[in-house]
C-alpha cells in the first residue's frame, strides 16, 4: 500500500530494532504504549507474544524481533508496543526503542525492487531502504509482516482470544499506560496529536 501524502512525501515511525533503524508509515499507527501485561496463546507462532487488552479490545502482539529472524526484543517496563491497524484489526509490535517521526521525500526512498533489479513478492518484510542523516533506515512492510501472523489468529478465533484474555485476572478492562516518550503517546490517535498532515 502506498501511503504518499498530498506533497509527495511520505511520513514515518522510527524505531530501533537490535542495531538497526526501521521505519513504518504512521498512517496505519493508532498509538504507542509502554509495556503492559501480556497474556500468552497456546499453540501460536513463537513470534505471537500473546494478547493485551486496549479499552476493551483483544490486541494480539508481535515481537517483531522474533519476527524478522532476529533474537527476541528483552522486555521491560518501558518497553514500547506499536498499535498499528492491519486492515480493521488492531495489531500490537514489539521493538526495543520507537525514536520519532520523520518525513521522508520520495527521491530519498529506494524500493527493494530497484535494489534487487527483479521483480519482489508481496510478502517480503521490506518495502524498501531509505538513506538519511540517520544512516540507512529499512522500510517494513507491514501487511507482509503480520500475513502469517493473521492467519493463525483467524485459525484460533476471535472468542477463543477472548476467553484465554478473561481467565487472566486482573488483566480485564486494563488500560494502556503512559509511554517513555510522552510526545508520542496519547489516547488520541498519534497522527492527530503530532500534527502532522497525512
Amino acid at each position: 500500500m502506498d501511503y504518499m501524502n498530498n506533497n509527495g512525501q511520505r511520513d514515518y515511525v522510527f524505531f530501533r530494532l537490535k542495531n538497526q533503524t526501521y521505519a513504518l508509515p504512521i498512517q496505519p499507527v493508532a498509538q504507542i504504549i509502554e509495556m503492559v501485561t501480556i497474556t500468552p496463546i497456546p499453540q501460536m507462532s513463537s513470534s505471537i507474544e500473546g494478547v493485551i487488552n486496549v479499552r476493551g479490545d483483544v490486541v494480539p502482539v508481535l515481537d517483531l524481533g522474533s519476527r524478522l529472524g532476529l533474537s527476541k526484543v528483552l522486555l521491560g517496563a518501558h518497553t514500547p508496543i506499536i498499535l498499528v491497524y492491519v486492515g480493521e484489526r488492531m495489531m500490537g509490535l514489539i521493538v526495543d526503542e520507537v525514536m520519532e517521526v520523520i518525513i521522508l521525500p520520495t527521491e530519498q526512498i529506494v524500493s527493494l525492487a530497484e535494489l534487487v533489479q527483479q521483480k519482489v513478492e508481496n510478502r517480503h518484510f521490506l518495502d524498501g531502504l531509505a538513506q538519511t542523516e540517520l544512516g540507512t533506515i529499512l522500510l517494513l512492510n507491514l501487511e507482509a509482516v503480520f500475513g502469517s501472523t493473521l492467519i493463525h489468529l483467524n485459525g484460533a478465533g476471535e472468542a477463543s482470544l477472548l476467553e484465554v484474555v478473561s481467565e487472566e485476572e486482573g488483566d480485564a478492562g486494563q488500560e494502556p499506560e503512559s509511554s517513555v516518550e510522552p510526545q508520542l503517546v496519547s489516547d488520541e490517535p498519534l497522527v492527530g496529536m503530532l500534527g502532522v498532515e497525512v
